[in-house]
């Protein structure tokens, strides 16, 4: 059983959680936001807010009495650098109540806040010091956030402990940057329990928890029961003895993940593009183990059967493209593809109508140019989706800055700062999870899962500070059914002519890492004919023709129970590619072998999810893989998805409005050169108001035929009831040079509303750039 609380932030003044970086070039420090644009405050500084909470309340103890110590309980909830803590602290969720409320939709790209300008004052002169002058959003006190602290396990001193960090939320009083001076109000209420305690008629969850805090600690009584609910438990088919369970595993990234490739570089994590198997099996591991008593030799022999020794097989997760609720699964790069460097297929730089791939599998003459343009050949890197549409796999990530406070100062502590580059949250992998169908139903009660249900499972990490919560659904496969990563039958892809024996073209592709040794224990560092026919178990004289293109990698790891490295290894990388030509029998003995060994695997610790291989895979061939479909429970966890491509779709529109406003300088130059200084007040106007409709900015800047500012005195003009005159009587703002704005917002107003604010912005920083280049040159004639 897991308690679990879940807290409710109520903020009754604006707040600031800043991410250490800019937004756009007006603002200098951003809020946080997640993958879907929402703000969002990060476990890491949640967990924060409570140990404040909780040295608060200890303080305070001699004043109401505590009857118990409370060290024990501290190191439980929050850890020390010598123990982990048993506790874990989710990021936070907005609630959808108050979602309406905000300026979503003026601005779906930074909603949810306004710009503040900020700037220092020298204490000894009373004025603006120089340069000193920043802007910050302001995060909306309307927002309501929520979050979870969860246990896994239900022992007396955990429900204990659940009393305390319940008290320690309502110690609780700011959150955020400038507490000192109005901002960051707020209180923490519970408004769920489970497995802690229950409320009795219309008593709130915080009331149960303080009466359960007031009842054990402070006058030292016992806990009340505990409630017992029946949960509900899906039906388990009977397996057949003997038999083994295959699932697909459709996940889903609730927060970024962060799975460290190295140790720390500079106070820097950077994270790899896919999830390992052994982090998917470690996890497992040590969800069981809160369930298990590792001491008895009964449980010690179950645990390492399943987690240590193969009855749990894991393969690892793959990014996946998605679309229309269907998934594209992605693999590798195979290291025989080359691109054309001109007019490339994948990649960043990939353009609409690529030059064809170069496949130095099927092509026993090697060349370095394109046959098209003789540009120059390079290699396929990153991932590759081989759906309908072969494309690159788009991963994202991104940059957190995390730095510790000082308590007493409320300042950052020197030497204290570090940054996760993490995988982005909103993103689809694949995978696929195998186990005796025997063990199933013991998996199934110690870890949690479930067939066609939504699951979750934190990876990686930092993951009881806010990082790493995965969704995924396990879908049933059967034995003969391809692997996730292929989706095409063996049938199709390798096939013998019927009742004849030929020699027929294949390739064996790496889909993982893969660790193969020889009869003497020595790493293979590449692969002839002897190699694979000891490695597929078929005669040698069967294979001819080999062409490897095989890349190394050194895999090593730590062990974080017994704190020390664990044995470094040589593992052939994914990606590679090896190709020979097969004499097939007429029976269909070899492609039963080759399908028996994508399903097993190749070499060393395939039960963490090494050695995943398959045979003319569809990304090297002309063959189409089907998609997957995504099921009902699956769809509902698209919303924040979904909108995690308007930062994509905001990017492609910046782009397009830049290369715009270039055009409009380049063809209208001499228009440009007459926006002087008084143009700036227009470029201000612009700024200020660009959260308002554009056809209203167009009614301040109306213009006649006669290219003058029309019907002056009208209130919703710019100028005022009185046209703003010069020395030479004639209109400050006015003629070519304004038409020319006015046909840039014409332009502006055919875009989607949500970007209007950007495109605004944008011109209005072009308007102040143009204003700037005048003075400066005016200056100059006059010096």
């Amino acid at each position: 059983m897991t308690i679990r609380l879940t807290f409710e932030i109520i903020l009754e003044s604006d707040y600031h959680v800043g991410a250490g970086q800019r937004a756009g070039l007006t603002v200098d420090s951003a809020l946080l936001r997640d993958h879907g644009n929402a703000p969002v405050l990060r476990g890491t500084a949640l967990a924060g807010l409570l140990r404040d909470g909780l040295r608060d309340l200890v303080e305070q103890a001699d004043s109401f009495g505590l009857k118990r110590s409370t060290e024990e309980a501290c190191k439980r909830l929050f850890g020390t650098p010598a123990q982990r803590k048993r506790w874990s602290y989710s990021s936070s969720q907005l609630s959808e109540a108050v979602l309406p409320h905000t300026n979503r939709d003026k601005d779906p790209i930074r909603w949810g806040a306004q710009d503040v300008a900020r700037v220092r004052i020298e204490p000894r002169t009373r004025r603006a010091a120089p340069q000193q002058l920043f802007t910050e959003e302001e995060g909306d006190r309307r927002l309501r956030f929520q979050f979870t602290a969860a246990c896994e396990g239900e022992t007396e001193n955990d429900r204990a402990d659940a009393a305390l960090l319940a008290a320690a939320a309502r110690m609780v009083r700011h959150l955020g940057a400038a507490r000192r001076r109005g901002r960051g109000v707020c209180r923490l209420d519970l408004i769920a329990a489970e497995n802690f305690v229950d409320k009795a008629g219309k008593q709130s969850w915080t009331q149960a928890a303080l009466d359960a805090f007031r009842q054990y600690w402070l006058e030292g009584e016992s806990l009340p029961a505990v409630p017992r609910k029946t949960e509900a438990v899906s039906p388990v088919s009977t397996p057949a003895a003997g038999g083994q369970k295959r699932f697909r595993l459709l996940a889903l990234l609730q927060e970024p993940l962060l799975i460290a490739y190295r140790s720390e570089t500079a106070n820097a994590y950077e994270t790899l593009d896919n999830v390992p198997g052994t982090a998917i099996l470690g996890a497992l591991a040590s969800r069981a183990a809160y369930h298990l008593d590792l001491d008895a030799p009964a449980d010690h022999i179950l645990f390492t059967r399943l987690f240590l020794r193969g009855g749990v097989r894991v393969s690892g997760l793959m990014p996946a493209g998605y679309a229309d609720y269907s998934l594209y699964p992605s693999v590798a790069a195979p290291q025989s593809l080359q691109q054309c460097e001109n007019y490339p297929r994948y990649g960043n730089n990939a353009v609409k109508s690529p030059h064809p791939v170069h496949n130095r599998l099927h092509n026993l003459v090697q060349t370095r140019q394109c046959a098209v343009c003789q540009g120059k050949l390079e290699e396929v890197t990153g991932y590759v989706q081989f759906g309908a549409h072969q494309i690159s796999q788009d991963i994202r990530r991104r940059e957190e800055i995390h730095i510790q406070m000082d308590r007493v100062t409320g300042r950052a502590l020197e030497d204290n700062f570090y940054t996760y580059h993490a995988l982005e949250a909103g993103q689809w992998l694949v995978g696929e999870l195998t186990c005796e169908a025997a063990d199933w139903p013991q998996v199934q009660a110690l870890t949690g899962l479930a067939e066609n249900q939504r699951c979750e499972l934190r990876l990686g990490k930092a993951t009881q500070r806010g990082y790493g919560l995965v969704h995924f659904v396990l879908e049933p496969m059967k034995d003969s059914d391809p692997s996730p990563w292929v989706l095409q039958p063996m049938a199709k892809r390798v096939l013998a002519p019927a009742g004849t024996e030929a020699w027929q073209a294949v390739s064996l592709l790496f889909l993982t890492d893969a660790i193969l040794i020889d009869a003497w224990g020595r790493f293979y560092q590449t692969l002839d004919a002897e190699a694979l026919a000891s490695l597929l178990q078929v005669n040698r004289e069967h294979i001819r023709q080999v062409q490897p293109f095989v890349s190394m990698r050194q895999v090593d790891s730590f062990n974080s129970h017994r704190r020390l490295p664990r044995w470094r290894e040589q593992a052939i990388q994914a990606g590679s590619v090896v190709g020979f030509e097969l004499l097939a029998d007429s029976a269909g003995q070899t492609t039963k072998r080759l399908q028996q060994v994508e399903l097993d695997g190749l070499g060393l610790r395939r039960q963490e999810g090494f050695g995943r291989v398959a045979f003319n895979h569809p990304a090297l061939s002309a063959g189409i893989a089907r998609e997957i479909g995504l099921s009902q429970d699956m769809r509902r966890l698209i919303v924040p998805a979904v909108e995690a491509h308007a930062l994509q779709e905001k990017a492609d529109f910046r782009e397009e409005w830049l290369g715009i406003l270039d055009r409009s300088q380049a063809e209208h130059a001499g228009e440009w050169r007459k926006i002087t200084t008084v143009y700036s007040a227009v470029g201000r106007l612009i700024f200020i108001y660009r959260y308002r409709p554009i056809n209203e900015i167009q009614k301040w800047l109306a213009i006649n035929d006669a290219l003058q500012p029309v019907a002056l005195g009208q209130p919703q003009q710019l100028w005022g009831n009185k046209p703003l005159l010069g020395r030479d009587k004639n209109a400050r703002v006015s003629g070519e040079e304004l038409k020319l704005i006015h046909d840039l917002l014409g332009q502006l107003a055919k875009y989607p509303a949500a970007y209007w604010p950007a495109g605004l912005e944008l011109l209005a920083e072009r308007i102040g750039e143009q204003a700037e280049l005048s003075r400066i040159k005016e200056g100059s004639r006059n010096g």
